[in-house]
């Protein structure tokens, strides 16, 4: 009876401010990780020698403060809002293939600027590859990590699922997944068809080409549908055989047959890199010079048009392409995940970084 009278004095001495700054440093020690569920509140109130009420007092404050979350039937949920980047919680980023930060010109160099608009906050980054990777595996490794938020640049639909069902802030980039429920940033991929169109239109073509994928994803039918749309108001549409749906593997060789055809197009829209410049390397097979015999738009970030896109062509003017900037949509990815780590019951949006079309050795940009 004592023992007990002796414990319930020490129970009743517990203070909610307390319990909730011990909570605080179980959560910043990371025994509580980001999207992680507290303990059940009896739990917590054994471990604190607490009563219930005082627990819960402490639990609200603590929720006050935007670090935890509660949820009906299931508990108070860590939020990333309790990791701060400047504490060392790293920017979690997960892109296909290995687990490395690329340099600038691989990966469409997207890695290295979000890499670099980390450095710039003086953040960490901690980029993983999915590599065939078990999304739990990679999530767990990121969950240890204590990151804030995540940018995703793949569309494997498993593990954008697991991601977005972890509680952790995160943000799709140079991908896109209506289903997901989560936020995009992309480039304005339907602009991107317009201008190109109104570019070869004002050039008098009129048998103007698709070469590119248009079932692949969304990502891929919204280029297309701008493309149609501009191809509509123009008073074109594209004939069945200028429809060429080819992949990286493919690319050359459906551009040989495209280009070495008697009906060959006087204007080819492709609006992917590798894929342009696999144009252009068939169009010199042919001996057809892009300019001259047909004409083209590709598709090329700004930060790689000096030594990839212009490069590509050697002594030949360089084709009109469209392009945008790479630094742009990491910023851009970077400031809406730290919106949604500050309120994560943002409604997803999509956001489109502009784009603009080069006119190649033409000059300037339209």
């Amino acid at each position: 009876m004592q023992a007990q009278i002796a414990a319930r004095k020490r129970a009743l001495g517990r203070t909610a401010a307390g319990i909730a700054e011990a909570i605080r440093r179980d959560i910043s020690a990371g025994r509580f990780q980001a999207g992680q569920f507290l303990s059940p509140l009896r739990e917590l109130a054994q471990t604190h020698e607490a009563d219930g009420e005082t627990v819960r007092r402490a639990l609200k404050s603590i929720e006050r403060e935007g670090l935890i979350a509660a949820i009906p039937r299931q508990g108070y949920r860590v939020l990333a809002r309790a990791f701060d980047p400047h504490l060392g919680c790293p920017l979690a980023l997960i892109a296909g293939g290995r687990a490395q930060v690329r340099p600038l010109g691989s990966m469409g160099g997207l890695t290295a600027a979000i890499g670099n608009a980390a450095e710039r906050r003086g953040w960490s980054l901690l980029a993983s590859g999915t590599g065939g990777r078990d999304p739990d595996e990679i999530l767990a490794s990121i969950r240890a990590a204590r990151a804030f938020g995540i940018i995703l640049d793949t569309e494997n639909a498993e593990l954008v699922a697991a991601v977005r069902d972890s509680g952790i802030p995160a943000v799709m980039v140079n991908s896109l997944d209506s289903s997901s429920r989560l936020d995009s940033v992309l480039q304005d991929s339907f602009r991107g068809g317009v201008v190109a169109v109104q570019h070869l239109v004002k050039l008098g073509c009129r048998r103007i080409a698709w070469f590119g994928n248009y079932k692949q994803n969304e990502h891929t039918r919204t280029r297309f549908g701008g493309t149609s749309a501009a191809m509509r108001e123009a008073g074109l549409c594209f004939e069945d055989r200028l429809c060429v749906a080819a992949s990286r593997e493919d690319a050359q060789e459906k551009a040989r047959s495209l280009l070495n055809s008697r009906s060959r197009p006087d204007g080819v829209i492709c609006l992917w890199r590798s894929r342009s410049l696999a144009l252009g390397r068939a169009a010199r097979e042919l001996g057809l010079r892009v300019g001259h015999d047909f004409q083209m738009v590709g598709w090329c970030p700004e930060e790689l048009l000096e030594d990839v896109w212009f490069s590509a062509w050697g002594e030949e003017p360089s084709p009109a392409v469209v392009t945008w900037s790479i630094t742009a949509m990491a910023e851009t990815a970077i400031a809406r995940l730290l919106e949604r780590r500050e309120n994560p019951s943002l409604v997803p949006l999509r956001v489109s970084v502009p784009v603009s079309l080069h006119s190649g050795d033409e000059g300037g940009k339209s």
